[in-house]
């Protein structure tokens, strides 16, 4: 039997009744604009909730009601608040999940979504620079927690292509959740939770987990004496 975090429920059951700030409808609205820019028209009286000017930027708004009027240099322009954005990237290799890459010349998930990219996007979990596949963007950032938090348990499958033949032993040890790593993030070894691991040949690997710490894959292969060459 799976347990749950009470809170987690609660949050899960009131998700349907989504509100947000006022600063973020702005934003989902107009995503051109900057959280600054955001915060500096509703203080200043140029945003209007459902006809009212509203100057609380934290001022909660229920969404399936909500109409927004914005005054750009006198010019006034009136958008229903649209619904939340979701999109599904494949993300590349060679690219950084992050907002912005510690260095100029490696590029981010956000230059790769190049005009669907805006200040409210927000990655739902993250795949490291060596690794592709599916990546989740979304505007509703109440969304994340149900599909990145380790109560949600939602399953994630990794395809991976090994440097050495996968040995029965292997698939084994992760079905039964005995294989060991050092977590970087508790700074501890770690053992990692049952795990799905279906040969798709000698040295390909499908490996299902429902969590997700730093490089866990490749730290689990690593553990067993293999390297991920692809991932």
């Amino acid at each position: 039997m799976i347990r749950k975090d009470p809170a987690f429920l609660a949050e899960q059951r009131s998700i349907s009744d989504e509100s947000i700030s006022l600063r973020a409808a702005v934003l989902r609205t107009w995503p051109h604009l900057s959280p600054e820019q955001a915060v500096s028209f509703i203080k200043s009286g140029q945003v209007a909730h459902n006809g009212v000017v509203a100057v609380k930027p934290n001022r909660r708004v229920v969404t399936p009601h909500c109409r927004l009027r914005v005054s750009f240099d006198g010019q006034e322009e009136e958008k229903p608040l649209p619904p939340p954005l979701v999109i599904a990237l494949n993300k590349p290799v060679g690219c950084v999940t992050s907002l912005k890459s510690q260095d100029e010349r490696t590029p981010t998930v956000y230059d790769v979504l190049g005009e669907y990219a805006n200040a409210q996007l927000r990655a739902i979990g993250r795949l490291d620079k060596d690794t592709s596949g599916l990546l989740l963007f979304t505007t509703q950032g109440r969304w994340i927690p149900f599909l990145v938090s380790p109560f949600a348990q939602v399953p994630k499958t990794y395809r991976c292509t090994l440097r050495d033949p996968v040995s029965e032993e292997d698939l084994e040890a992760f079905r039964r959740g005995t294989v060991s790593f050092f977590d970087t993030t508790s700074r501890a070894e770690y053992t990692a939770k049952p795990a799905l691991a279906e040969a798709l040949t000698t040295h390909c690997v499908d490996v299902t987990l429902t969590e997700g710490r730093n490089r866990q894959v490749r730290r689990m292969w690593a553990s067993r004496g293999n390297e991920v060459v692809k991932l």
